[in-house]
C-alpha cells in the first residue's frame, strides 16, 4: 500500500497544528469602569503555576493603573473602596 499521497496533507496538518499551539493566548479581560465601588488588584502570571509575575493592574475605585503584560493567568484580590 502506497502512502506517499498522504505525506503532503499530513505535513500541512502538522504544521497548522503546531502554529495554533504556539500562537499566543488572548489576555484575560481586565476592565476599568468609572464609579466602580471596589479596589481590585490583578496579578498576571506566565502560566498556571502562578510563580512568575509578568504584569499587574489596579482598579483603584474606577482609576486604573497597569504595568507589564496581561495574560490568561490572573489572580484577583478585591476590597471595598474606603476600607
Amino acid at each position: 500500500m502506497k502512502t506517499n499521497h498522504l505525506r503532503l496533507p499530513g505535513l500541512v496538518l502538522a504544521l497548522a497544528l503546531a502554529a495554533i499551539a504556539m500562537a499566543p493566548h488572548p489576555a484575560y479581560a481586565f476592565s476599568c469602569k468609572a464609579g466602580n465601588p471596589y479596589d481590585d488588584f490583578w496579578y498576571f502570571y506566565t502560566d498556571a503555576t502562578f510563580t512568575t509575575l509578568v504584569g499587574e493592574c489596579e482598579n483603584d475605585c474606577g482609576v486604573c493603573h497597569c504595568s507589564g503584560t496581561q495574560t490568561q493567568y490572573p489572580r484577583v484580590y478585591t476590597r471595598s473602596c474606603g476600607t
